[in-house]
């Protein structure tokens, strides 16, 4: 077990990633769901808050890091990270997936005779239990309330930012009981497909598309039971954009409303789910410059401030078809995987245009992480082995979830997180010679995450 005394005096890193898992409210009305055994994959994602890490900080993990992972991560990044788990592992009897990070984290607090004191904290974002952390542990650091957590990050908060400025434009509407929402989506069916939100889901989990008024009535029957059973209806119904790109905003609100900005960053997205990032290229923040976007951005960022919020914030946003920018979709009150990215590379290869990409693959053992590096170092694409360029793999434990069998009874695939170090034309490259890598290995990947050709992108 760890001592928590090896906090003290420390910079702390903490998950969950999944954070908004922990928002969620269970008297609220729910969109249909496939069953997922992905969910299992995103308890173990602490580990890729690395990147998130100073130089001599702890990352605090809900399982421990795979050890060759974060003697590989130190190494390429020039860093001295060290690893503080709350649960000995995903086969620890006190896992529940109803816990954060921070719910185990606060119970070791509870239970110690004296506390650590941190010199600095950051998390991903906050749940109750990490406020209550953040206030015994760093309690010289301003901690925003839940109240402007929970109210930021509703995709409530975008859609009335929007409704306000661009009362005229396409856009998304909140509905708050079924003959609403069934009166608003038949009128924007007209016009084509739509999407329903939940006010917290996250990556592609509690969005629905609808696309006929046949689709929209079977889904009422299925609300209209919730309903019935007392829950309360607080939905999102957004038209289904005509996509070019996605891309993400990144900044920073101090408690003093400073506001700093970051980097814009491109995400590649499946279905609604994330399944990579690269920084924006001169040419698109050049249209975004254009439209007005940075102004509207920090409109959003004094809005989120005057709510009471101060932190890391993320703007969701789209550019369509046709070379409009949808300025917000959501808004997300936490760090993003965008930001991870950027920080990434910001370390290891500042000047480089590298992206992000997570990959789901199949495997009946699992993965080991040095598995990995060794078939990567073998095929001469892993990252730090004497190369400008190459692999720089993300995950360790996420690897090695492959093989597990979800509450379900359907079999967790494994994740791999990795940053290709490369200019374009080297990337394809990188990509294809990773896939032979993991066919070497018996992995079975799904879906590679192949980016579009576009100028802007």
């Amino acid at each position: 077990m760890n001592c928590l005394q090896k906090l003290d005096a420390s910079s702390c890193v903490m998950g969950p990633l999944g954070i908004e898992a922990y928002w969620e409210k269970s008297d609220v009305v729910t969109l249909p769901k496939l069953p997922s055994s992905t969910g299992i994959l995103v308890q173990a994602m602490d580990e890729v808050l690395l990147p998130l890490c100073w130089d001599e900080g702890v990352l605090v993990s809900r399982y421990p890091l795979v050890s060759d992972h974060l003697v590989y991560f130190n190494d390429v990044c020039g860093t001295s990270v060290t690893n503080y788990s709350v649960l000995d592992g995903p086969d620890d009897p006190r896992d529940d997936f109803l816990r954060s990070t921070a719910s185990y984290l606060m119970e070791e607090v509870a239970a110690a005779e004296s506390l650590p004191q941190l010199k600095s904290i950051r998390a991903f974002g906050v749940d109750a239990s990490a406020v209550d952390i953040l206030n015994l542990l760093a309690p010289s650091i301003p901690v925003p309330s839940m109240t402007s957590v929970l109210q930021v990050n509703s995709k409530s908060f975008a859609a009335n930012f929007m409704a306000k400025k661009f009362p005229h434009l396409l856009r998304g509407f909140m509905v708050d009981s079924p003959d609403a929402l069934e009166q608003t989506a038949l009128s924007m069916l007209d016009k084509g497909p739509i999407v329903l939100k939940e006010a917290f889901g996250v990556s592609g989990n509690g969005n629905l598309k609808v696309d006929s008024p046949k689709r929209l009535q079977r889904l009422l029957k299925h609300i209209h039971g919730q309903v019935a059973d007392g829950k309360e209806l607080s939905l999102i119904v957004e038209p289904f954009f005509a996509k070019r790109l996605d891309f993400s905003f990144h900044l920073d609100i101090g408690h003093a409303s400073v506001i700093d900005t970051h980097e814009v960053t491109v995400m590649n997205n499946s279905h609604f789910s994330y399944s990579g990032s690269k920084l924006a290229n001169a040419a698109l923040l050049s249209v975004l410059e254009e439209q007005g976007y940075f102004d509207l951005a920090l409109e959003v960022a004094k809005e989120a401030f005057d709510c009471g919020y101060h932190g890391p914030l993320c703007l969701d946003s789209m550019m369509l078809r046709n070379g409009a920018v949808v300025p917000l979709l959501e808004v997300n009150a936490r760090y993003s995987m965008g930001r991870l990215f950027s920080e990434l590379v910001r370390r290891v290869s500042p000047s480089s245009d590298a992206r992000l990409l997570m990959l789901n693959f199949s495997s009946a053992q699992g993965l080991l992480f040095s598995s990995l590096t060794d078939q990567l170092m073998s095929h001469g694409l892993l990252y730090g082995s004497g190369q400008a360029d190459g692999i720089l793999p993300l995950s360790g434990n996420l690897l090695n979830q492959a093989g597990y069998v979800s509450p379900s009874g359907a079999p967790v695939p494994g994740r791999l997180v990795a940053l290709l170090v490369a200019p374009p034309f080297r990337q394809c490259v990188l990509l294809e010679g990773l896939l032979r890598a993991l066919e070497d290995l018996q992995v079975v990947a799904f879906k590679p995450p192949y980016w579009p050709i576009d100028p802007l992108i």
